[in-house]
Parts: structure tokens; C-alpha cells; sequence
């Protein structure tokens, strides 16, 4: 997916718009939405987005004013990473007159994430252990040995593709290379794996694992990533309500939702549901609780948005996966929904 081209209405975190203060997301006179979430929300962002603003410009209270999305959703992203991004971004400058935060599904169906297995702290982002415990000279002696490897395909794709791949000298100077790059692959490997082993017992160190606390599977797993979910749209709602700013959180809908509403075709279904799925049984076990949890944030006057029936009567393909994400179709029809419920929440009437 590919970033909406126009600078004017849309940015997000990457964006040069960032350091630009004459950029839309600095202006006073723009009204400025900010989307938060995981890859579907950045895949609303990408293909719903302009269907977002066009809804919004047809409400009276904000035609004729300059509208602007900036997103900071990102793949794998789960709570309270769109709560801290969020400060952050209000502390660094940004303004924002609302903010949507689409999410819910990374949240309970990343449970398969090998971090959590070794104990990590049910807060710490998405496969936290990995991407610590290869950091400084591990992390660079593993980006050595992608290197050698990634040499070692092209070497023998080169050799396959030439017309002297019959040449047997040909033949004699790619396996004298080839034999250099294995080396130089496993020396690396080697080092890498020495390194790993040389650190006193390193999954029991603090920046890997986090706060020890008592093991957690199962149910106890699941609730406990609800309610971490839950407390962090509590966050954020106190966030925008300290810059005056409109907060709507929608539940994203999903497949393996029980309550989820879509008849499926053949095709789709074969493209789309899957019970072999590593996402399947921690979202159909786990949608029960954030539902259950986003009943305690709408009675505490939280505008929250359940999704689960947008597609209900849709016969048409939305999917385009196992997992969780939609075609352009279907980021368009939740894009409109999101903007229905800023507008419904008092999006331009403030």
C-alpha cells in the first residue's frame, strides 16, 4: 500500500510534513484527525482515507474548512503504544481536534508472539525479547549473516540466468565464491550464537522481559490484555479531553470475531478463514473480553464504535487474507464508518 499522494490532507509519522511548521498539522485554521492503530488502520489510512475526508466534508458544521489526516498507526502496533505515541506527538508539537484509534484485534490474537511465552510483560510491544536481545554487535553479526545469505541467493540466481551457465570455469568461480560466502556466513553465525550464550541467562534480564510478574496463559492472558487495552483508551481519552479534542475508539472488526457480521462466498472464505490460522483462536476467544471491556469505557462516556456489523449483507469480497486485513472495498466502507462516528461524537460542533 502506498501513502495517499496529496501532502495537503494526509500525513503520517514518516512524512516530511513532520518538520515542515508551515505543514497543515501546525496550522490553527486546519482541522486536524488523527488515526491510530495497527496495519488495518494504516491500511485505512492508505485506501480509506480520502473517503474519510470527503464523508466529513459533506456534515454542514465542517464544509468549506481545511481537513487534515495524520496517521501514526503501524504494523503489529498494540495498546499502550498508540497511548504513549500519542503524548508524544501532542508533546512534540502536533495539534489534533480528534483523534480515531481503530484497534483491538493485535491486542488479543498476538498472543502467538514468542515474547510472551518466555514471560515478557503482557505490556511490552510485539515480539519485544527478539528484537532486544539482538541489538548493538548481535543485532549487526545478525544483519551479517542476512547479508552473506542474501549474496549467496544472488550469486546462484546470476549463474543460473547467464547463458555460460553451461561454462564449467563458470560453474568452477561461482562454487570458489559461493564457498567464501558460506564461510563468511557461518563465521558470522558463529559469533552471533556465542555472543547470545555468553549473556548470563539473557532472557531474565529487565530490558528483555520487563516487570517479572505470575505466569499468565490462557484466560488470565487474554483478560489481562483486555484490560491493559481498556485502561490505555482511558489514557487517551483524558488526553484529548486536556486539548479539547474529539476521541472515538472503534473495535475493529475481524473475521474470527464470534459476533462478527459478513456471508461469505467460497472463494473468500477459502482466502479469508482459515482454522488453522495462528490468529483464530485468540481472536475468537478474545473479542468476548474487549467487548466486554468497551461496555465499561462507553458507560463511562467514552464514544466507542463496534464495528462487528458493517459488513453484515456484504456478499461482495472485503478480505484479502487469513489474518485480518481488507481490500480497498472494505477500508473504504470502515474509513466512512470512522468518519460517521466523528461526526456523531461532535467532530466541528466544538
Amino acid at each position: 500500500a502506498q501513502e495517499n499522494s496529496n501532502a495537503v490532507e494526509f500525513s503520517r509519522l514518516s512524512s516530511p510534513a513532520m518538520a515542515d511548521p508551515d505543514a497543515p498539522i501546525y496550522d490553527e485554521e486546519s482541522v486536524v484527525i488523527g488515526l491510530a492503530g495497527g496495519s488495518v488502520a494504516a491500511g485505512v489510512f492508505n485506501w480509506g482515507g480520502k473517503a474519510l475526508l470527503q464523508r466529513l466534508r459533506e456534515a454542514p458544521a465542517l464544509r468549506g474548512r481545511k481537513l487534515h489526516l495524520f496517521s501514526f498507526a503501524a504494523a503489529g502496533q498494540k495498546q499502550p503504544q498508540q497511548a504513549s505515541g500519542f503524548a508524544y506527538l501532542i508533546a512534540a508539537g502536533l495539534r489534533f481536534d480528534a483523534l480515531v484509534n481503530l484497534d483491538g484485534f493485535n491486542e488479543v490474537s498476538l498472543t502467538s508472539d514468542p515474547s510472551l511465552a518466555r514471560g515478557s510483560f503482557p505490556a511490552y510491544p510485539y515480539q519485544w525479547s527478539s528484537r532486544v536481545l539482538l541489538s548493538g554487535p548481535n543485532q549487526e553479526l545478525a544483519a551479517e549473516v542476512g547479508i552473506f545469505e542474501r549474496q549467496r541467493k544472488e550469486l546462484a540466481e546470476g549463474l543460473l540466468n547467464s547463458r555460460l551457465g553451461w561454462s564449467w570455469l563458470r560453474r568452477l568461480i561461482w562454487l570458489y565464491r559461493d564457498g567464501g560466502l558460506r564461510a563468511s556466513r557461518e563465521h558470522a553465525l558463529s559469533q552471533l550464537q556465542e555472543g547470545l550464550a555468553s549473556m548470563d541467562d539473557p532472557l531474565e534480564h529487565f530490558e528483555v522481559l520487563g516487570p517479572r510478574c505470575v505466569d499468565r496463559d490462557g484466560p488470565e492472558l487474554i483478560a489481562e490484555l483486555a484490560a491493559i487495552w481498556a485502561r490505555s483508551s482511558r489514557v487517551l481519552a483524558d488526553l484529548c479531553k486536556g486539548i479539547d479534542a474529539v476521541y472515538v475508539h472503534a473495535l475493529q472488526p475481524n473475521q474470527y470475531d464470534p459476533q462478527f457480521q459478513k456471508p461469505f462466498g467460497p472463494k473468500e472464505k477459502r482466502k479469508a478463514y482459515s482454522t488453522k490460522s495462528i490468529f483464530a483462536l485468540p481472536a475468537r476467544e478474545g473479542y468476548p473480553y474487549l467487548r466486554e471491556a468497551m461496555q465499561g469505557l462507553g458507560a463511562d462516556g467514552i464514544e466507542v464504535w463496534d464495528l462487528k456489523d458493517l459488513f453484515a449483507g456484504v456478499t461482495e469480497e472485503r478480505f484479502v487474507d487469513d489474518c485480518c486485513h481488507f481490500n480497498a472495498a472494505g477500508n473504504i466502507a470502515i474509513a466512512e464508518a470512522l468518519a460517521d462516528a466523528l461526526l456523531s461524537a461532535g467532530l466541528g460542533c466544538r
